[in-house]
């Protein structure tokens, strides 16, 4: 009878222990009995308009998972500058707060211990065995460890992360690594078929568009949705198929995608021209990328246009270059079209002559400026702007195979002239060399353990030449050289934020943070001192400046939009937030100079990717704001103008940026769209017209407009050249007739999984 009864309350024991798995689906999934993918809100939530709630223990269970295997990090900013430079001179906590949390966890962990071996069990009246006694004990040290270890994160307000010492095994170097103090994320690198895409590249700015996939998305038509819903979601998907479809045949005409190879002598422009665009290169571009001796370029190109075949090649593609280059600014319509044309050849030119077997007459200084100006030409042009750092490899292996990484001091026979030229080529291609890096995701080519080039001399082009044998430099007076010197001093800065945002091994602590964004910030005041006054040209002057600035400050954009991507979850990351919308801002609308507005709209590589950054900092913003608006007063959100105004303003300037970029060409139709979009969910609301009817109106009427620009730019012979198998054939009305299947909303957001290389899904 006796063993009855043990036999019976073990097996009662057993059955209270015995836990039933926590929810993990919101109270209303539950309810309907359907799947939920447990998000805040959820799917269906959020489709149905209700109220996502999860029980309080599926919340204590999610939390519980979370405080394991998540890295305890402590947000890297704070609320203003001051406070944060504040904490980064307290480095450790005080002491006597740590005698407060020793006493506290002294006091938790003992008690409960101590006197659970000694407490009978509730329901069985027996006392815990040996075995139950330990399980009890190593859970309930692991939850106290858990609570000790967030009150210290929490207690250190100058240390971005506790810092953990690692034990022994690979466990605890698991543990060590995820403890680190670090604010980057390195998970942040895309790879698409044959490239990849690292954290300062632009596809890793596109989180925030996930929450607006979640509102849109429907794998399949909703039996709930409106027949008007119904008709839209369809015309979205055939106009996207038809604007790609479109751009396909434009891009089939370029001459990139001929197999044979273009004339290399295009027909030159008249010389009237030609000099008005030289004129403006040497008077825009110069001052940054220091390429040219101004003197000397001016001598081969009246020596060029006296007798071009005369002329060897290297002064052939230098005057050619500068003239496309110039052409980028030119804002006449008259016989553009045929101008471009010939400006686009002279780069394939220039290409092929740089890409043919090396000889020995193109390792040298001429061919080192051809191969900078082919890079700036590819760029202010858009003839494959976008694979700049590829190139980049190319030219500073050359640059470094000719000696210009070490300084002209260390070879006494050559001129000062010929020093010159070289220091200024080392600024120039180190600039270039950033500026790739950064738009690539990619590491830079080089670091400054690498090269001891000394900045170049600031002294005026005209003061020095082939028999100079002295130099008189001066530090105050602004000179043709101060602008190059100035980003040159800046360059160290730039180089460690590629390092530490797009290296392996290497993490971004908020020191770091905080100490580059200083660096930045004060280049970005005091650019303006470094440039040469002009009596005769101010839009010379504000072009420089523009330039300048936008080299400078869209570093401050790609170090603090993984952090302001963060502002959702924790005010803490407001001052990220602050700058991201700043630098955006400034970006977007810089001091007025209509030739660098024109080469913003026309251009890739650099300026492209100025545009698509700020758009979706700025609508990642104005989704944030939505958001918080919820729970503001009234009377904040019944100003004329608050920050939410001036959000949709800029979100809604970016637009228009967006649609005159395909009025030059640009065959992208999503950024435009997904803009729209969020405007839409910014917007109120149309009587008679839901949410998401009016998001998938603005998508829909975002295309339409698209695509009459692409076609608009498409002629019939251009349509008549694309491939029976891509599925087009002009129908009666002049219209496109596509025979695709039908596209998921999700794929036209381009949130999920994508396709960055081209096909039918390419992002921008």
């Amino acid at each position: 009878m006796a063993e009855t009864t043990s036999a019976t309350a073990d097996t009662t024991v057993r059955a209270v222990r015995r836990r039933r798995r926590p929810p993990r689906s919101c109270v209303e999934c539950r309810r309907r009995k359907v799947k939920c993918d447990r998000k805040e809100p959820c799917r269906h939530c959020l489709v149905l308009n209700k109220q996502c709630i999860y029980s309080d223990e599926a919340s204590q269970s999610e939390k519980r998972a979370e405080s394991i295997t998540a890295p305890r990090l402590l947000p890297s900013t704070h609320f203003t500058p001051r406070q944060m430079s504040e904490s980064v001179t307290t480095t450790r906590p005080d002491p006597s707060h740590f005698r407060h949390l020793e006493a506290d966890r002294t006091s938790t962990l003992i008690s409960p211990l101590s006197t659970a071996e000694s407490q009978p069990n509730e329901v069985t009246g027996r006392f815990p065995s040996t075995a139950e006694n330990k399980e009890r004990q190593i859970n309930a040290l692991d939850r106290r460890v858990q609570t000790l270890e967030r009150a210290l994160s929490l207690s250190a307000p100058g240390s971005v992360a506790v810092e953990k010492q690692p034990s022994s095994g690979p466990s605890g170097a698991h543990e060590a690594r995820s403890e680190s103090s670090s604010v980057s994320d390195k998970s942040k690198a895309t790879l698409n078929k044959s490239r990849l895409f690292g954290p300062t590249h632009w596809t890793n700015d596109l989180d925030e568009f996930k929450r607006v996939s979640e509102f849109m998305r429907v794998e399949t038509i909703d039996p709930e949705d409106s027949e008007r819903i119904r008709h839209l979601k369809l015309k979205i998907r055939d106009l996207l198929q038809k604007c790609k479809f479109l751009a396909k045949g434009i891009k089939a005409s370029r001459p990139t995608r001929t197999r044979c190879l273009l004339s290399p002598e295009p027909a030159l422009p008249e010389k009237s021209l030609a000099d008005t665009m030289a004129r403006l290169y040497i008077s825009r571009f110069e001052s940054v990328f220091r390429i040219l001796h101004i003197p000397s370029f001016w001598s081969q190109y009246e020596q060029y246009w006296r007798d071009p075949a005369d002329s060897g090649d290297d002064v052939q593609y230098t005057v050619q270059l500068v003239i496309a280059i110039g052409f980028s600014l030119y804002r006449d319509s008259y016989d553009s079209d045929q101008v471009c044309s010939a400006m686009s050849q002279w780069v394939y030119a220039a290409q092929a002559w740089l890409s043919a077997p090396m000889e020995k007459d193109r390792l040298c200084i001429r061919g080192l400026q051809v191969q900078c100006l082919l890079i700036l030409a590819r760029q202010s042009l858009s003839v494959g702007g976008d694979l700049i750092w590829i190139a980049m490899g190319t030219l500073v292996r050359t640059a470094m195979q000719l000696g210009l990484h070490r300084d002209p001091r260390q070879f006494t026979k050559m001129s000062l002239l010929q020093a010159e030229i070289r220091r200024r080529l080392w600024a120039t291609v180190m600039e270039m060399n950033v500026q790739a890096a950064l738009d690539g995701g990619m590491p830079p080519n080089i670091s400054l353990h690498d090269f001891d080039t000394e900045p170049p001399s600031n002294i005026n082009d005209v003061d020095i030449d082939d028999r100079t044998e002295l130099i008189l430099e001066t530090s105050v007076i602004a000179t043709d050289t101060s602008l190059q010197r100035f980003l040159f001093s800046a360059l160290r800065s730039r180089l460690e934020i590629l390092r530490l945002m797009n290296g392996i091994s290497s993490e971004l602590t908020q020191a770091e943070v905080i100490t580059l964004t200083t660096d930045i910030k004060n280049a970005c005041r005091e650019c303006r001192t470094h440039i040469q006054v002009s009596e005769y040209d101010a839009e010379e002057q504000v072009f420089r400046h523009n330039l300048a600035d936008l080299l400078l400050r869209r570093f401050l954009l790609s170090l603090h939009r993984p952090l302001a991507n963060r502002g959702r979850t924790s005010p803490l990351f407001y001052f990220s937030r602050k700058v991201v919308y700043d630098s955006a801002t400034a970006l977007l609308l810089p001091p007025q100079s209509e030739d660098f507005t024109h080469l913003v709209l026309r251009g890739s590589g650099i300026f492209k990717n100025r545009m698509i950054h700020v758009s979706l900092a700025l609508a990642s913003e104005l989704l944030i704001e939505i958001e918080e608006e919820e729970g503001s007063p009234t009377s904040i959100l019944n100003q004329p103008w608050n920050y939410k105004s001036m959000l949709m303003a800029a979100v809604q300037e970016a637009r228009r940026q967006s649609a005159q970029r395909m009025r030059f060409g640009e065959t992208n139709v999503r950024l435009h769209m997904k803009l729209s979009i969020v405007l839409s969910q910014a917007e109120d609301l149309i009587p008679g017209q839901s949410r998401q009817e009016q998001m998938i109106q603005s998508a829909k009427d975002s295309l339409e407009m698209a695509c009459n620009t692409i076609k608009a730019q498409l002629s019939v012979s251009s349509i008549s050249s694309l491939a029976d198998d891509e599925a087009i054939r002009i129908a009666g009305d002049g219209q496109l007739d596509f025979t695709s299947p039908f596209l998921d909303l999700d794929d036209i957001l381009q949130t999920s999984d994508f396709n960055a290389d081209g096909d039918l899904f390419r992002l921008f």
